[in-house]
């Protein structure tokens, strides 16, 4: 019962359960035998606030000694360590005519080589020309959004001592609109940030978003991590370094093999494809099928490391899409891809 009490406690106050390294239990009654009980009694529980202001921290549970507690160590610091962010496209840049204007000259340019070279160059230009024009817009949002409001204060504040003025609902109706255009597409900017699948077009809960938003931040973010030695990494420099140490020394291979190698190890009774089928498989891709393969991925994903979601695809389908089927249909004529769409993000998941 109490248990419960405890953590209604913890859920109505919004409280998270800091993340530690070091051993799981924090109590033993320092019995021996059957009778020894070890448990987790200690913990930090720190509020929104706390966070935001310390969101850099490493928690760590201490040796027990001769005490039947576990010390509990916090390491707060200011993160100095800077690291370029990966492009990301913003889905309220769809709505402003800068992206668009963007788009429609970038794809107007005339680059030689194959399709998919032609379309990768173009993506790759558009990213660094959607980050000089549309980079910040959503960030300025809120400056936005409290300007208009008190523009909308004052008139309504002449509105209530002249109520004969007939023509000042002619100026408050566009501050009206413009502001909650604003509101909709700051609610879209932390709603895309909090990577929230299930949110569809709903009430404008930005703080939730916002809040959803750190707690992804703050689960996600690695600020340790043990090496093959057994060593705690801390420097983000050396968390960074073994983390491509490891995949690399995972994946290098010191053989190879010849792609024919693995039908020598198949058997001789597979089943073999009809010749219908067979050309069914090898005919070309139809601009239907790559739309409806593109309608049916989810919301606010990327195809590629590039940062460009399924929206931004959706937006500029006209311009873009003849060129991404030439680029789909040279990948399966001549079975060569493009360095950059073979390459991808590694996401490790912490654990508890």
């Amino acid at each position: 019962m109490k248990s419960n009490y405890f953590n209604s406690f913890i859920i109505h106050n919004n409280l998270s359960d800091l993340k530690f390294s070091g051993p799981p239990f924090t109590w033993c009654n320092n019995q021996r035998g059957d009778s020894r009980i070890w448990a987790r009694l200690d913990r930090v529980l720190t509020n929104d606030k706390w966070l935001d202001d310390a969101s850099f921290h490493h928690v760590s549970h201490l040796a027990r000694c001769q005490s039947d507690h576990s010390p509990i160590l916090i390491k707060c610091w200011k993160q100095m360590y800077h690291k370029k962010r990966p492009f990301r496209f913003d889905n309220n840049w769809i709505h402003l005519h800068e992206c668009h204007k963007s788009v429609e000259e970038i794809w107007k340019t005339e680059i030689s080589g194959n399709p998919m070279h032609t379309t990768s160059h173009r993506l790759h230009n558009l990213k660094n020309d959607l980050t000089k024009k549309c980079m910040g817009h959503s960030g300025k949002l809120e400056t936005k959004i409290k300007q208009i409001e008190e523009q909308i204060t004052q008139i309504e504040s002449r509105e209530c001592t002249n109520t004969t003025n007939r023509d000042i609902w002619k100026t408050l109706r566009p501050l009206y609109m413009r502001h909650q255009a604003y509101l909709r597409q700051h609610t879209t900017y932390w709603a895309q940030k909090s990577r929230l699948q299930w949110m569809q077009n709903g009430d404008c809960n930005t703080k939730y978003f916002h809040q959803a938003t750190k707690n992804h931040r703050n689960n996600n973010r690695i600020l340790h991590i043990k090496d093959k030695v057994g060593n705690i990494l801390t420097d983000p420099s050396e968390i960074e370094a073994t983390f491509i140490q490891h995949y690399t020394d995972l994946w290098a291979s010191s053989q190879h093999t010849s792609d024919f190698s693995i039908f020598d190890s198949l058997p001789d009774d597979l089943p073999l494809l009809t010749q219908e089928q067979g050309l069914e498989l090898t005919k070309p891709i139809t601009r239907t099928e790559i739309f409806q393969t593109m309608k049916t991925m989810p919301r606010g994903k990327a195809p590629g490391p590039n940062g460009l979601n399924i929206e931004f695809f959706r937006a500029f389908w006209n311009y873009i899409g003849n060129d991404l089927i030439k680029a789909i249909n040279y990948f399966f004529s001549h079975g060569k891809m493009a360095h950059s769409w073979n390459q991808t993000h590694i996401c490790p998941d912490p654990k508890e």
